[in-house]
């Protein structure tokens, strides 16, 4: 009479193809693991879906970015726009700037606002690249309600007006100053637009052409 053996011993583990004894370790793994036999993942965040989970977004603020990151709003702007009462606004880009309207570059696309006349002579006239909130609606009858403080700001003296600085673009990072080299050099010029650059609190850089 055969003395029988215990499940797992060495015949079935040798008939198995697995080593001596290394049955019993495996079944141990898969009990810690509770994956029935497959390997244990990286943790996932509850609700994930097994996605890794993005940065963390301001409330309200997912909707609003939505369509704007490629003209430049960021979670800053999302703070400035919070500083003003005006919950129906939309906030939107200049693009380009006529009399009395501004093109308005927003998650709606491009949009024709109207501004009156009396802002377009104050200190926060719209210019290109300004951050605008307007209301109305995008296909028609839209208006800017105000323009977001600015960053950094391009100026000079206008030349219609002797005591008033005329912007001439906003929120910009980099400033270009473009020479060529095919004409006799004027430092004094390159110094002048080097100057307006360094002033609009952006980044100054001279760049050389051969013409």
């Amino acid at each position: 009479m055969n003395a029988e053996r215990p499940e797992g011993s060495d015949e079935e583990q040798e008939r198995s193809g697995l080593p001596a004894g290394s049955r019993g370790r495996r079944a141990g793994l898969e009990r810690l693991s509770g994956s029935g036999g497959q390997r244990a993942g990286p943790e996932q965040p509850a609700g994930s879906g097994g996605q890794r989970a993005g940065p963390e977004q301001p409330a309200g603020s997912g909707g609003r970015r939505a369509g704007l990151e490629r003209y430049g709003w960021d979670a800053g702007w999302d703070r400035v726009r919070d500083r003003f009462d005006l919950p129906g606004a939309r906030p939107a880009r200049v693009g380009t700037v006529g009399r009395g309207y501004s093109v308005l570059l927003g998650a709606d696309g491009e949009v024709t606002a109207a501004s009156d006349s009396q802002r377009s002579q104050a200190a926060t006239s719209p210019t290109t690249g300004d951050w605008v909130l307007y209301s109305g609606e995008p296909t028609g009858g839209a208006i800017i309600d105000t323009v977001l403080p600015r960053r950094t700001a391009i100026v000079r003296r206008d030349p219609a007006i002797s005591v008033t600085k005329q912007a001439l673009a906003a929120n910009v990072d980099l400033v270009g100053v473009l020479v060529g080299l095919d004409l006799p050099l004027s430092a004094a010029r390159v110094e002048r637009f080097l100057v307006l650059a360094a002033d609009s609190g952006a980044e100054p850089l001279l760049v050389m052409s051969k013409g």
